[in-house]
């Protein structure tokens, strides 16, 4: 049989435009294909084209979406670490020594010095014994705001040893310890200062290493080193 009946047959099995070109292209060992591409030039070369069109497509399109795929992870890594909690350095203040001021609230403590071992304060009837050993801690207290503040030298302050431990105002020493010039309630107006003498009641043998004094009730404590 020759490649014109071959045709013949194949347009009569294959009425169907897309059955016949795939029959065609399929039927290589019986020289139908090259014949009829010989015979329909142009028209074959519409076909090549369309199909590495289609072939390029495919190729290119997984391309694209490789690289689509890429580009979605480099942002997706990089919006993870911009998004990520970066340390924060705390800058830790010293605190102020013996000497030097602090402020709490409307006043301003200055600690002049600190003596312990002292085993009792005031005399006769206003008198006080300790049950560990007494602390004496000279502060001067100044008003830095604007008008007239009332402060109340038993507003509970407090030191502290190496080891946290905090020791309480002893008000009763304290007061015992007016007479010697303690200023326990006062109104002290703009500028002005007064001095007090805190007396705690410590174990024997303690060493306090902190200070940590109030204007009132509703100020922002300060510490202050006592080392």
């Amino acid at each position: 049989m020759t490649a014109k009946d071959r045709h013949s047959g194949y347009s009569q099995n294959y009425k169907h435009p897309v059955n016949f070109y795939v029959t065609l292209f399929l039927d290589l060992d019986g020289g139908l294909a090259v014949e009829w591409v010989r015979k329909h030039k142009i028209i074959s070369v519409i076909i090549a084209l369309f199909i590495i069109g289609i072939f390029g497509n495919a190729v290119g399109g997984k391309a694209n979406t490789g690289s689509s795929t890429d580009k979605s992870s480099v942002t997706e890594i990089q919006t993870t670490l911009t998004t990520q909690p970066q340390p924060t350095t705390t800058t830790t203040q010293p605190l102020p020594k013996i000497g030097q001021p602090a402020r709490s609230g409307n006043f301003q403590f200055t600690v002049n010095s600190i003596r312990c071992g002292i085993p009792q304060v005031g005399s006769g009837f206003m008198s006080e014994t300790a049950q560990g050993q007494y602390c004496l801690l000279d502060v001067t207290v100044e008003n830095v705001a604007k008008t007239s503040h009332s402060f109340d030298a038993t507003i509970p302050e407090y030191l502290f040893n190496a080891a946290g431990d905090r020791y309480s105002l002893a008000v009763a020493a304290t007061i015992d310890e007016a007479p010697s010039g303690n200023q326990l309630y006062a109104d002290i107006n703009p500028g002005n200062s007064v001095k007090v003498v805190f007396v705690f009641d410590i174990p024997k043998g303690q060493i306090p290493v902190i200070a940590k004094l109030e204007s009132s009730y509703f100020s922002k404590s300060v510490k202050i080193s006592l080392t």
